[in-house]
């Protein structure tokens, strides 16, 4: 349901797998409708940009659901699932693992998260213990104010996050990889 199919050369295909157009190459072989038909396993090639380990499961299923809905629109078999299998080509030695890859958006996520929460409890203890009069008095008390609490945000969110990334990489494997 995610990926949509598009019937071009192979030369075009891979023009636009190269240009990151498309994730996945499928050839159909001669003899596909014939062999699902008679009953024989049939066998497709199939080239998967995989750089990540989700992307890659995503393309497989759509592939397999993409040939069962064509097999049962024209009735090819009686099989409910007939026998096929994807030979894959692919592009990348190795995939990130999907904890590799949805760490960093958890990182972005928990440095908002900290920054908004320390920002804020920063922001509103002058008032809570009544001291805003003081800071105002001072000249240009109110913006010195705003500079010291943005830069306390951004240290103690520098620290926790530190902290949060120390923590992934001892229980969890982390670490940030670069892609060749």
């Amino acid at each position: 349901p995610y990926f949509s199919v598009k019937l071009v050369e192979q030369s075009t295909a891979e023009v636009m797998f190269k240009n990151r157009q498309t994730f996945m190459i499928v050839w159909i072989p001669k003899g596909f409708e014939e062999n699902i038909s008679s009953g024989q396993p049939i066998s497709i090639r199939a080239k998967i940009n995989n750089i990540h380990e989700d992307l890659t499961k995503n393309l497989r299923l759509g592939l397999e659901a993409r040939v069962y809905e064509f097999i049962k629109r024209y009735q090819l078999t009686t099989s409910e699932r007939p026998g096929f299998g994807i030979k894959t080509y692919m592009v990348y030695d190795e995939e990130l693992a999907r904890s590799d890859y949805m760490m960093a958006g958890l990182l972005v996520f928990a440095a908002m998260f900290i920054a908004m929460l320390n920002g804020g409890v920063l922001g509103s203890e002058e008032k809570d213990r009544g001291t805003i009069k003081e800071v105002i008095m001072i000249p240009n008390g109110y913006l010195y104010s705003l500079f010291g609490k943005t830069v306390a945000t951004i240290v103690v969110t520098i620290f926790d996050l530190a902290i949060i990334i120390f923590l992934n990489w001892l229980f969890f494997n982390f670490a940030f990889y670069t892609v060749n």
